[in-house]
């Protein structure tokens, strides 16, 4: 994550994702509860900072910031439509890709509304398990280590709409 003017970025390698955005662009996701924007403050490794991401840290712990559950559900069911149709044109590498992706987002989205910061992909099986949602950590799990088919990425868009038709507390078996 960049806060200012995008590097020249020859010579990295192409796996590395770069975010780069101004200081008011920074401030404005922020305040607005992205999730990506915390969770790099909380859990990144800052290699040079002037002075813009201590102070975020710093508004974050003071002000209680959490990551929005609304803008999250939002990304949630764009990413099930999204998948959905990638699916239905039998393109089934890249329906796992934005299925994977679909799922990974909902998952975060029931995290968040039930009061639990999303870690990195791999571990979120592990807390949805914690959280009650053994059906989404199974399919996740499966998006992560194996191949699913047609008819079991089906089933997850499913699951998927089912979660984000319906409350968040009520997603979540009492």
């Amino acid at each position: 994550m960049v806060v200012g003017e995008r590097p020249d970025l020859g010579g990295v390698h192409e796996d590395v994702d770069v975010y780069a955005a101004n200081a008011e662009a920074f401030w404005e996701r922020l305040l607005a509860g992205d999730d990506y924007i915390q969770w790099t403050l909380r859990f990144g490794c800052v290699l040079h900072d002037n002075g813009i991401l201590k102070a975020a840290c710093s508004h974050m712990e003071e002000s209680g910031l959490a990551p929005s559950a609304q803008r999250k559900l939002i990304q949630a069911r764009r990413g099930l439509n999204l998948a959905r149709l990638v699916l239905e044109c039998d393109d089934v590498e890249t329906a796992r890709e934005q299925y994977r992706s679909a799922l990974t987002v909902i998952a975060r989205w029931l995290l968040i509304a039930n009061g639990e910061f999303p870690l990195c992909r791999g571990e979120l099986a592990d807390q949805l398990v914690t959280l009650g949602c053994p059906e989404l950590a199974t399919a996740l799990h499966q998006l992560i280590h194996d191949e699913p088919s047609s008819e079991e990425m089906r089933a997850g868009l499913e699951l998927g709409e089912k979660l984000t038709s319906t409350s968040p507390k009520h997603a979540v078996p009492a």
